[in-house]
C-alpha cells in the first residue's frame, strides 16, 4: 500500500470539506469567507502537494527520479 497516497488523499479531502460551500452546507474556512467555495483547488492542491512531501519524508520517490530500478 502506498501510505503516501493514502494519507495525502485522506488530507486533502478533510481540507475540500473545511473550504466546502454549498446550499446545505458550508465549513468553517468557506464561512468566514463569504461562502467562497474553494474545495476543488484546495483539496487537489492540497492533496498533491502532501503526496509530495509525504514521499519524500517516506523515502518512496526513487533518488535518480526515473522509477526505473
Amino acid at each position: 500500500m502506498n501510505w503516501a497516497g493514502a494519507l495525502a488523499t485522506v488530507l486533502g479531502a478533510v481540507a475540500a470539506t473545511l473550504c466546502a460551500s454549498s446550499s446545505f452546507w458550508s465549513g468553517p474556512i468557506s464561512a468566514r469567507m463569504g461562502d467562497l467555495n474553494l474545495a476543488l483547488p484546495v483539496g487537489v492542491l492540497g492533496a498533491a502537494l502532501l503526496y509530495w512531501l509525504f514521499s519524500k519524508a517516506l523515502r518512496t520517490i526513487p533518488a535518480n527520479g526515473t522509477g526505473a530500478a
